[in-house]
């Protein structure tokens, strides 16, 4: 039914939206502080589930997009200096 394929993708949404930057920077090898880890997680779902909720979201973009970007910013600026 549409209502369980509706949750299980705003499940993903934000699973992919909390976690993704923080696989990115582990992948490439950041070294992030802690608190921008957990403000990049908190960034993620809470805005995933922000814009699920609202009923006039303008779409995929804004749903998957957003989220996972300001999430991503999040981590870049609290990247650590290599040295």
């Amino acid at each position: 039914p549409e209502e369980i394929f509706s949750r299980v993708l705003f499940a993903l949404n934000a699973l992919g939206a909390a976690f993704g930057p923080m696989v990115i920077a582990r992948v490439l090898g950041w070294r992030v502080r802690p608190g921008a880890i957990g403000g990049s997680l908190a960034a993620g779902f809470l805005l995933t589930a922000f814009f699920y909720l609202r009923p006039d979201t303008v779409g995929d973009v804004a749903e998957r997009g957003v989220p996972f970007m300001v999430a991503l910013t999040v981590m870049l600026v609290g990247r650590r200096s290599p040295y």
